[in-house]
């Protein structure tokens, strides 16, 4: 969860010397949930964790070819931060 944290909180760039490529930053969040979601799916608590699973299976709607858009960016990112929120205030409990 840490990866995704740091991934959410660097703002990209289109003009990357500056900081993360905006496609990068996209693909490296789906990258990181598909592994978390894979890590759910294998673990104990894959029934406590459904809906992260359910949030991270959002991912599906954006294409990877997509990903240098800036609308399907904000998708990943806005599904990113919801699982990055709901992993946070599970794992608090």
């Amino acid at each position: 969860m840490q990866e995704l944290t740091l991934l959410l909180n660097v703002r990209c760039s289109s003009t990357a010397p500056e900081g993360l490529d905006c496609t990068t930053q996209a693909q490296q969040i789906a990258a990181v949930a598909v592994a978390i979601r894979q890590n759910i799916e294998t673990g104990p608590d894959s029934v406590r964790f459904h809906e992260a699973v359910q949030i991270i299976n959002r991912l599906n709607s954006v294409p990877q070819d997509r990903m240098a858009d800036p609308s399907a960016q904000q998708q990943v990112l806005g599904i990113g931060a919801a699982l990055q929120s709901w992993l946070s205030s599970s794992l608090a409990q």
